[in-house]
């Protein structure tokens, strides 16, 4: 697969490093142009750079190493050119160098995969104990539950079908009150005779 932006990069096996190179460069006093100069005298509240950077003619062999992004980036190793001792000269050096890091990123992979497995392990002994735990207290639960019932039979009574055959049974077998009766009074008026009907409610007889 070809990439739309070339990049650099060292194959070592089946690990790849990604290799970037750069030419340093250094601050100096910034020197002001006529336009800036210019451009200051007619807006005074400009503000306007006091350094500039500039190229110092020497590289930086910059290799970053796995796992250097979740690192925020500072995963990496990085090679100057020397007074005495350019880059051109430091390649039996930067080769060990890689050569190690690849090793070191292996086995920081590997002891990383063992914590997580360890983890895992523990969260799983741990859901286990809880299931455990929460098992037996329902198991004690339901135990104390069938004591309970043990002890009250009207309770078990209670909960295994007595009250709906109770109140089926009292649906069936009930008969309705007898209406109550009226009673007519006679009452005397200033002029003439009025009848007045007062209901009177008797006592309900009992029905056995």
């Amino acid at each position: 697969m070809k990439l739309k932006t070339p990049k650099l990069f060292l194959q070592l096996d089946s690990e790849r490093r990604d290799v970037k190179i750069e030419e340093l460069t250094k601050e100096v006093p910034h020197v002001w142009t006529p336009a800036e100069e210019r451009d200051a005298r007619r807006h005074p509240w400009k503000s306007f750079p006091t350094t500039d950077d500039v190229p110092t003619g020497k590289l930086r062999l910059t290799v970053y190493r796995d796992g250097w992004q979740e690192r925020g980036g500072s995963n990496r190793d990085e090679w100057d050119d020397a007074p005495k001792k350019p880059l051109s000269d430091q390649i039996a050096t930067i080769a060990r160098a890689i050569k190690k890091g690849v090793i070191d990123d292996q086995d920081a992979h590997a002891r990383a995969e063992q914590a997580r497995a360890e983890a895992q392990e523990r969260h799983e002994k741990q859901r286990a104990e809880q299931q455990q735990a929460w098992e037996a207290q329902r198991q004690k639960a339901t135990a104390k539950a069938a004591e309970q019932l043990r002890r009250w039979p009207s309770l078990r009574r209670w909960t295994t079908g007595a009250l709906p055959t109770t109140c089926a049974h009292f649906a069936v077998n009930s008969r309705p009150l007898p209406r109550p009766k009226t009673t007519a009074i006679s009452g005397i008026g200033s002029r003439g005779r009025g009848r007045a009907l007062m209901s009177s409610t008797l006592r309900p007889k009992r029905f056995d």
